[in-house]
């Protein structure tokens, strides 16, 4: 399983990049303003974390 993050403030997210990686749970950054949402093409069986 990956781990996506949704966000708007990198610094937000510095806390929570930090567990996940000592938890050794894959994950994905995604800036909305840096990355092109499509949601047809988004994965079901994923977790997402909006911050």
């Amino acid at each position: 399983m990956k781990a996506y993050i949704i966000h708007e403030n990198d610094e937000w997210t510095l806390p929570l990049k930090e567990q996940l990686q000592k938890l050794s749970i894959p994950f994905e950054d995604w800036h909305m303003a840096k990355v092109n949402l499509n949601t047809a093409s988004i994965p079901l069986l994923e977790f997402f974390i909006i911050v």
